[in-house]
């Protein structure tokens, strides 16, 4: 007597992206919105999925980790940090081509197309509102002195 599995698998079909790990100093020309080529290894370069980008992650993955890293011996050194840019999918069909969670994905950002989609054009780095006093609050010089 053979007993049958059944297996379940739950996905969010509106809820698909990928977050490239992108050098801080390759952010300066990324847009919101701008259209993107994702090649995954899995498949050998032999498909393309296609997306845009729709913004980023507010810090490094180390800042982000549970115990970040520490450099105790007082010595700086500077190193490019990689920030998680999320790069929503577009057209995605997970019943032709799925992709699964951890694998290697490269990316091409088309800079010379115009972005398209919510926000469009946006930069990622985020703008901190300006205060009342039109500029910085930091030692603001006082008149009555």
């Amino acid at each position: 007597m053979q007993v049958g599995q059944n297996l379940m698998a739950i996905r969010s079909l509106a809820e698909i992206w990928v977050d490239a790990n992108f050098k801080e100093t390759e952010l300066r020309d990324l847009r919101i919105g701008q259209p993107v080529d994702l090649y995954v290894d899995m498949y050998g370069g032999n498909h393309v999925f296609k997306g845009r980008i729709s913004g980023f992650t507010m810090g490094t993955g180390s800042t982000l980790a549970l115990l970040p890293p520490e450099n105790a011996t007082g010595n700086f050194v500077k190193v490019v940090q990689r920030l998680p840019v999320r790069i929503d999918l577009q057209g995605y069909d997970p019943d032709k081509a799925p992709l699964f969670i951890g694998t290697s994905v490269v990316p091409y950002v088309y800079f010379n197309e115009p972005p398209t989609g919510p926000d469009a054009g946006k930069f990622l780095q985020a703008h901190a509102p300006q205060s009342q006093t039109n500029g910085s609050t930091a030692n603001q010089p006082s008149a009555s002195k």
